[in-house]
């Protein structure tokens, strides 16, 4: 008997029971239905939120607050109304999310031809200013909300008159060609476009994901898609990927 197998076998133990690179991917157990279902049966508790950090009331009603811009607020929607195509269940770093994604109106600063203390026969379109797609994170036992990340659409002056007004989701997935990162297509609109049913443009964004002493961290990675890019799937998204990647 080769005296060197115990060893070996020992090894092989020790080392499965390290812990798993933080490697991000969907649950597919978790269908999408099931998911909203579970957001949307504790909707009290999800609203109430972390309300210091993501929201805050005035006299007006309550608002959202920017992550990335903290004078920037928007009008607070309530979160029933998730964008379809959005509700999944993630695995990062061994613990289990959901993820729903929700469109907020810009608030600030608006036109001047809409702004009733300066205008008293304003009468503007709501979402002229623009509309902004939001993905919330929320601990997939507590439900309590573990990220708000806002999903950025710069404005490209040869598509569009006025703001990205982003209302539909295309897809979601893992970027796979890029580590711990998920895609998410998106669909928008030209907020100034005087048509009922306006075109949709279409650009995929990708978020990379960090843990840093146990909180999520997402950062907007535009460097190899641009923005807006004008993929319309995520296979479209990975194959720009990967040519990056080979230069």
């Amino acid at each position: 008997m080769n005296r060197f197998l115990p060893f070996y076998g020992m090894m092989l133990l020790l080392l499965s029971g390290l812990p798993a690179h933080a490697e991000l991917r969907i649950d597919n157990t978790q269908k999408s239905a099931s998911v909203y279902s579970k957001l949307n049966s504790v909707t009290a508790s999800r609203q109430r939120f972390d309300s210091d950090k993501f929201i805050y009331s005035t006299s007006e009603g309550a608002y959202l607050r920017d992550p990335s811009n903290a004078k920037r607020k928007y009008t607070w929607f309530g979160i029933d109304t998730p964008v379809e195509g959005s509700n999944f269940s993630w695995v990062f770093d061994g613990k289990s999310y959901l993820s729903s994604i929700n469109s907020y109106n810009l608030e600030e600063p608006l036109p001047a031809r809409c702004n009733v203390n300066l205008n008293p026969n304003a009468n503007c379109n709501l979402h002229e200013n623009g509309v902004v797609c939001h993905l919330f994170l929320y601990d997939s036992e507590t439900v309590d909300t573990v990220a708000i990340v806002r999903l950025n659409i710069k404005r490209d002056n040869n598509e569009i008159k006025g703001m990205p007004s982003c209302d539909g989701v295309n897809a979601m997935a893992i970027a796979k060609e890029v580590p711990d990162s998920m895609l998410i297509s998106l669909e928008y609109t030209d907020s100034l476009s005087p048509d009922s049913t306006p075109s949709k443009h279409s650009t995929t964004v990708l978020l990379r994901l960090t843990n840093q002493n146990g909180k999520l961290n997402f950062k907007q990675d535009d460097s190899c898609l641009g923005n807006p890019n004008k993929y319309k799937s995520i296979a479209e998204a990975r194959n720009a990927l990967k040519q990056c990647s080979s230069n």
